[in-house]
């Protein structure tokens, strides 16, 4: 095996990474966005410790009593999950229309 052969002596990026010279592949860079939702996470957290009442939700069917926390908790849950959901739908949606415009 020659020396530029050697993968200990020149070791490639594995497939789809692109490497650039005098950068640290292992370090993490956080985006915008992760940013954003780890302090709204810690936010909601903080929020969600402070608030320690019961309180009295009325649904459809009736009323309950629950403490303040699991409310909130609940309520970022299913907040969390409808987001999740309509901002997969909005990229199958954008992403289809750009396949139909590239046929065009």
């Amino acid at each position: 095996m020659s020396p530029s052969n050697n993968p200990a002596t020149n070791p490639r990026p594995k497939s789809g990474e692109v490497h650039h010279p005098g950068s640290n592949p292992e370090r993490f860079r956080p985006s915008g966005k992760q940013i954003g939702g780890g302090i709204a996470l810690v936010l909601l957290i903080w929020f969600i410790a402070v608030n320690r009442d019961e309180v009295e939700l009325s649904y459809i069917f009736g009323t309950a009593s629950v403490s303040l926390w699991f409310a909130m908790t609940i309520a970022a849950v299913v907040g969390a999950g409808i987001g999740a959901v309509l901002t997969s739908r909005t990229s199958k949606r954008r992403s289809a229309t750009k396949a139909s415009k590239k046929k065009q």
